[in-house]
């Protein structure tokens, strides 16, 4: 069910989040005969249709990004194939609401700023052509 399989996304995640950075490359160590931490929540994601997240999901998601955000913004110290690991899951994470709220905003705003300006533009062609014409008078 849904219910199960958010909740042993969010176990997934906090184990994602919280693998010591000193010990192993949580994207390259598999547990047991199993994928990688890493990679089971990218397929565990992917399994997902997600719709409205439950609080809990949502909070283990944010930290999960935030991990993942560290990592690649690491440069170098990833390995390849790591690196290829962490950025199928950043691909993998439903988008962050927040984000995409603030985008939407912020095209709105761009799309409020055109019209002004295209108002603004028309304005001074009408008062450049009202004073053409009583300089015609």
């Amino acid at each position: 069910s849904r219910k199960e399989l958010w909740r042993h996304i969010c176990h997934v995640c906090a184990w994602v989040v919280h693998w010591p950075d000193e010990t192993a490359d949580v994207a390259d160590t598999a547990v047991g005969d199993g994928p990688s931490p890493v990679g089971l929540l990218t397929k565990l994601l992917r399994l997902c249709d997600c719709g409205p997240l439950t609080p809990r999901l949502r909070k283990s998601l944010d930290q999960v990004r935030l991990r993942v955000e560290r990592v690649l913004g690491n440069g170098g110290s990833v390995d390849v194939d790591a690196r290829v690991a962490w950025e199928e899951l950043r691909r993998s994470l439903p988008a962050d609401p927040q984000r995409v709220l603030e985008m939407e905003l912020d095209a709105e705003q761009g799309r409020q700023q055109h019209q002004q300006q295209q108002q603004q533009q028309q304005q001074q062609q009408q008062q450049q052509q009202q004073q053409q014409q009583q300089q015609q008078q």
